[in-house]
């Protein structure tokens, strides 16, 4: 006997976009938020290297954006 659930509607993972763009802002944040804990610290000599960290982070974002998205925009006929 195989148990399978039969999913009587499917979203297409239309959720995932608004799912990307608050991790990506809880990242930057958490970037932010190293980065005054560590110019705070004795370890201020690696903050500024570190300031490269949510400009990529936003890059990343910007880039899965314009490559992902239109696929959770428009759906398949299927």
């Amino acid at each position: 006997i195989i148990n399978v659930y039969d999913q009587e509607y499917e979203s297409a993972a239309a959720f995932w976009p608004h799912v990307h763009g608050r991790i990506i802002a809880s990242l930057i944040i958490s970037h932010f938020l190293l980065l005054g804990l560590l110019s705070t610290k004795k370890a201020a000599d690696s903050t500024p290297l570190l300031i490269v960290l949510p400009v990529l982070t936003f890059w990343f974002h910007k880039y899965c954006k314009h490559r992902f998205e239109p696929a959770f925009r428009r759906y398949p006929l299927e």
